[in-house]
């Protein structure tokens, strides 16, 4: 009876750990795509904005 309470306990104990580096896997996937996502938007932000500061006022500048 020992015996198969401790394989139990044993079986518990290696899903749980299988469990755990599933979700730690998914967190930190998710966490990279969120931050992907984060950073290509600042990314294009800045791009437009450089864009239109560029286009808008350096040829207003050339001028003078």
């Amino acid at each position: 009876m020992n015996g198969a309470r401790q394989a139990l306990i044993l079986a518990l104990t290696i899903m749980e750990a299988v469990i755990n580096f599933l979700v730690d896997i998914y967190r930190s996937t998710f966490l990279c795509f969120l931050e992907l996502i984060v950073r290509g938007t600042l990314s294009a932000l800045i791009t437009a904005v450089q864009e239109v500061y560029y286009t808008s006022y350096l040829p207003s500048v050339a001028h003078l």
